[in-house]
């Protein structure tokens, strides 16, 4: 019998800083499981992630669009990307 694993994990939050139609309404980050583990710990009974420990080089970046097309169905579109080392200004 077939089985699924989990290679990546992360979350998305709104995209508070949009500054034109065209930018996701979310973003977030994606990243393995095994670097998450690595970086993470209990605390107060709960799991917490310190994603600035994982290297950037690691990161996945996850934005997500909403579409409400003219026919009243809404479609949604995901982008992943890897982080360009070059380009310091990305904040995740």
């Amino acid at each position: 019998m077939a089985s699924y694993e989990d290679k990546y994990q992360g979350k998305l939050w709104p995209n508070e800083d949009k500054k034109s139609p065209s930018d996701p309404d979310f973003k977030g980050t994606v990243n393995t499981v095994a670097d998450l583990e690595a970086v993470s710990k209990m605390v107060d009974g709960k799991k917490q992630i310190d994603y600035s420990a994982i290297p950037s080089e690691k990161k996945l970046s996850i934005s997500l669009w909403k579409n409400q097309g003219k026919d009243g169905k809404t479609t949604l579109n995901i982008k992943i990307a890897k982080k360009n080392e070059s380009d310091d200004n990305i904040p995740f």
